[in-house]
This record gives structure tokens, C-alpha cells and sequence, in this order.
């Protein structure tokens, strides 16, 4: 609950004689799909439709209508009863079972006096489970001090799922060939 199954952990479980059922779906929404084998997509359950092919969703009122329901996530359609999930919409990430907010995290950061501009994301998985920033100084030799302040600094502002863990200080915020946000390799792995 809370989060998917990693497909290479539900292939374990299959393969030690387990049998696995994924149920997608939300708090807000019940189930919506299900899946009996990893990476496989999910079946809507017999409740639900998509007519349009969006994201946006009909459940069986009780009295032969339809009620719209738009999907938390992006919606990658098979057909018109398998579907698979395209990412977030609200680009929440889960750290430690908690939604947490990498853009906000961000936000928070750049606030900070001695923060000319920070990025977050989640840390890949040979880096950790938690979130990680990269922060541009407003004074290029801070960074030697700067790590402690941040740390202190969303200690006293943020739940312990929303803090980065690791913090990686250059001139400019990382970017790639076409000018988005890139990914950025931390120094140590951290827990």
C-alpha cells in the first residue's frame, strides 16, 4: 500500500511460489485497476471506463449513470480496458510512504539568504531513498558552510520525508542537451 511494487521484488515474491495481485488505484478513487503479473498492465475493474481515451475516468454511480473521476496519474491506454500508469500529475514523489513535494522542497531552498537557485529530486536508487539538492550559492565559497545551514534549515521547516539528505553545490543548476532539468551524481550514497 502506498506505493507500487517494484516489478524485480514482485518477480521475486512470483518466483518463490507467491502469487501477487496489484491493485492501482487512491485514496480518492478505491480501486481503479488490477494485475496479476509484474510490469503486465492493469485491467480496469468492472465499474470503471475511460470512453474519451484521457485521463479522466467514469465510475457506476448505482443508478445506471457514470461519475467523472480525473486519475491522479497520467494514463498510458492499452485499450480500452488496460491501461498503465505515465507518471503523476501533481509530480509528488514518495518518500518513505509520504507524498512528497520536490518542486516546494525547492522553493523552500531558494529562500534561503545564501541560496541563489536549487533544484530537488528523488535520489536514484544506488543513491538512497531520500531526496537530494543541488544548490547554486549566491557567493560562489559558501558552499564549504553552506550544506550545515541548509540541513539545519529544513530541519526546523520540513517533515523528515520532504528534507534532502544530500546536498551538491555548483555555479548553475544542472541541465541537458535540450535545456531541461538533469540529473546530477551525488558524492556518497546516503541512507
Amino acid at each position: 500500500s502506498t506505493a507500487p511494487c517494484p516489478p524485480a521484488l514482485a518477480r521475486q515474491l512470483a518466483d518463490g511460489g507467491l502469487r501477487l495481485l496489484e491493485v492501482y488505484g487512491s485514496s480518492e478513487t478505491a480501486g481503479v485497476g488490477w494485475r496479476s503479473a509484474a510490469g503486465a498492465p492493469y485491467a480496469l475493474l468492472p465499474y470503471w471506463r475511460h470512453a474519451d481515451g484521457s485521463d479522466t475516468l467514469q465510475r457506476a454511480d448505482g443508478d445506471g449513470g457514470w461519475l467523472e473521476v480525473t486519475c491522479q496519474d497520467r494514463i498510458g491506454w492499452h485499450d480500452a480496458r488496460r491501461f498503465v500508469p505515465a507518471g503523476r500529475r501533481d509530480h509528488a514523489v514518495q518518500v518513505a510512504g509520504v507524498n512528497v513535494y520536490p518542486a516546494q522542497v525547492a522553493a523552500l531552498l531558494a529562500r534561503h539568504p545564501a541560496v541563489q537557485a536549487a533544484q530537488v529530486r528523488l535520489m536514484r536508487p544506488d543513491e538512497g531513498a531520500r531526496l537530494k539538492a543541488f544548490v547554486v550559492p549566491r557567493e560562489p565559497d559558501a558552499s564549504a558552510t553552506l550544506a550545515g545551514q541548509l540541513t539545519n534549515w529544513v530541519r526546523e521547516r520540513l517533515a523528515p520525508p520532504a528534507r534532502p539528505v544530500a546536498f551538491t553545490f555548483g555555479a548553475a543548476l544542472p541541465v541537458g542537451q535540450q535545456g531541461k532539468p538533469a540529473d546530477w551524481i551525488i558524492d556518497a550514497p546516503a541512507p
